[in-house]
């Protein structure tokens, strides 16, 4: 049975593509709140990729990043970059939230443009999941898509087709994020767009 959200087929393409569609608006978003992450913070990146995101929170001083991607080969070019702090600074984990150290609870929790992969329905779970992972008082960093206009409908409407050949995603339609983090008791403090409105960044607590 063929393996549902798994990117390996794409993992050597898949930085120049979103750079092709997007320029540098992925990298902008994602790090967008990075700079209010405490230093000496613990860390969990759920669906990081092949490892852009962790320069900067490295800037921070975190205690420790715990690196949770499901694509092998996502994982093994995100490690590649990172030779030194492989063991010690980052903790990479070929998995997803369900590999999450049950003995671990984390300051901070990031999920860069991987909510989108999942139905609604299994989306909830993963969530609950994630949010028992962070600390009472801390802080989840959230950047997605979302359908602004026509123009962006379209455009994730055709990412959905495309990532569903080649990736095998389980959702066709992106889910109803701000429903799930009330769900989980999240409030935005922060929102930042970009992309003419197709991208956005929330910093909730």
């Amino acid at each position: 049975m063929k393996q549902v959200n798994n990117f390996d087929r794409i993992a050597i393409i898949y930085d120049s593509l979103s750079k092709l569609v997007f320029g540098n608006n992925i990298q902008k978003a994602q790090t967008a709140f990075i700079s209010q992450i405490p230093f000496n913070s613990n860390i969990l990146v759920l669906g990081g990729g092949t490892g852009n995101i962790l320069k900067p929170l490295i800037k921070r001083s975190p205690q420790q990043i715990t690196y949770l991607e499901a694509s092998k080969r996502m994982l093994i070019r995100a490690k590649a970059q990172f030779p030194r702090e492989s063991t010690a600074l980052i903790n990479f984990i070929h998995g997803n939230e369900l590999h999450i150290p049950r003995d671990e609870c984390y300051d901070v929790v990031i999920t860069p443009f991987v909510l989108d992969v999942f139905r609604d329905d299994h989306l909830l779970k993963v969530m609950s999941r994630l949010n028992k992972a962070l600390n009472q008082n801390g802080v989840w960093l959230f950047t997605d898509f979302q359908g602004c206009n026509w123009y962006g409908r379209l455009l994730i409407k055709i990412m959905y087709r495309f990532f569903k050949m080649t990736s095998n995603i389980e959702a066709d339609r992106l889910p109803m994020f701000n429903f799930h983090f009330q769900s989980v008791h999240k409030r935005p403090l922060e929102v930042q767009t970009f992309c003419n409105g197709l991208i956005v960044s929330v910093l909730y607590r």
